[in-house]
């Protein structure tokens, strides 16, 4: 059983007929999923669509959750509108600098719309995610946030440094919010070149820094083709980082926490949608 954090199906497959029966099938799975809408540089979404692509996904409590990814195309006069949907989470920015901030990839940090967007979303209950967050805007976030912050799908900067990834500074600092950090499967992330393909690294490198309560999965699944084929779905995902802690002396209520226990606890917690 798998938490995925971050799954971008709903944008990453085009079919709507095998991304329907996908969704049916991560219902009557044992997993939860955070399904994105993710916008590209030059997309817009409005309300009205994301209420609809909203109503096109089988509800089903506690199993399956809707986060926006890149919220630039939000303007003052649509932000009440967003805020008011029934989203777990959102990340601001996606790579490069939008209205709202800064991205993974560019300069700046919030802007006076962005920190609206923070103000309104909190009110409602969207956990910002600042997966993608340069990190200006990151500390932007966090700084003004009155609610845990997250990152869904990131690794470590400490063990790779990637501009995507993010350092220990930045974690204790989601920790201190009461969020929590999502490894992600992307291999660019990992330092493949590098390391070899070692999620369990990064991994090991977190819990041996800052415990195992903090700790969850967010795949990336169909946002990207950068995913080895043995860790391509959540059973092998599962397999694979049961067996790979297991040999480091991992126990399995840890593993099971990493894998869905903290997530499950966090929305507890703190979904209120």
């Amino acid at each position: 059983m798998v938490f995925d954090l971050h799954n971008d199906i709903i944008t990453g497959l085009q079919c709507g007929e095998e991304r329907s029966k996908k969704i049916t099938e991560y219902i009557d799975s044992d997993n939860s999923i955070v399904l994105a809408v993710w916008a590209g540089e030059d997309q817009s979404f409005s309300p009205i669509d994301i209420k609809q692509i909203i109503t096109t996904i089988p509800k089903h409590k506690d199993k399956i959750f809707v986060a926006l990814e890149n919220c630039g195309y939000i303007t003052d006069k649509t932000l009440a509108d967003f805020a008011s949907l029934p989203l777990f989470c959102a990340s601001l920015t996606w790579n490069g600098r939008n209205n709202l901030g800064g991205g993974a990839y560019s300069n700046g940090g919030l802007t006076a719309l962005g920190k609206k967007v923070v103000k309104a979303f909190g009110k409602n209950n969207i956990i910002i995610d600042t997966a993608h967050a340069n990190l200006r805007t990151f500390y932007d976030i966090v700084g003004m946030s009155q609610k845990p912050v997250i990152n869904t799908h990131s690794l470590i900067y400490d063990v790779y440094p990637h501009r995507r990834n993010i350092n220990a500074d930045q974690i204790k600092l989601i920790i201190d919010t009461g969020g929590i950090v999502g490894i992600t499967l992307v291999r660019a992330f990992v330092g493949a070149e590098t390391f070899g393909y070692r999620v369990i690294r990064h991994i090991d490198w977190f819990v041996q820094r800052f415990g195992v309560d903090h700790l969850a999965i967010g795949t990336d699944y169909f946002g990207t083709t950068d995913i080895p084929r043995f860790v391509g779905n959540y059973e092998r995902l599962e397999d694979y980082l049961r067996r790979g802690l297991g040999k480091l002396g991992y126990q399995d209520y840890a593993i099971d926490k990493i894998l869905y226990g903290n997530a499950k606890e966090f929305v507890r917690l703190h979904h209120k949608n």
